[in-house]
């Protein structure tokens, strides 16, 4: 994304198609749910999604407004830092440092 401690805020019903290569790196992150309402992103087939921001939630959720956030996931999902996907009402927790590629899942919902 390129913004030093950079945010992406998708809000009021936004539906964000990923059709390439979408990387969330530095310490960047998107931020669902700011401005309310069903907000999606959608990693189409064959795209890929790259979780690599050093930002503890680089898929971040905030429901104070409501509305929903939803991560559909057709391509491929690869998260190569320790960093959790969770939403602000989600108690804290911690995940391992990993590499994973996903494949094609179902949706993720972050509520």
């Amino acid at each position: 994304m390129g913004v030093p401690s950079g945010y992406l805020s998708l809000t009021g019903g936004k539906n964000w198609i990923n059709q390439g290569t979408l990387t969330v790196g530095g310490d960047d992150y998107l931020y669902f749910g700011t401005g309310g309402g069903n907000n999606t992103l959608t990693n189409a087939a064959g795209a890929i999604l790259n979780l690599s921001s050093s930002y503890a939630t680089p898929l971040y959720y905030y429901g104070y407004y409501g509305g929903t956030a939803t991560l559909n996931n057709a391509g491929t999902l690869n998260q190569t830092s320790p960093a959790a996907i969770r939403s602000r009402a989600a108690s804290p927790s911690t995940t391992p440092a990993r590499s994973t590629s996903t494949p094609a899942r179902s949706p993720i919902t972050l509520t």
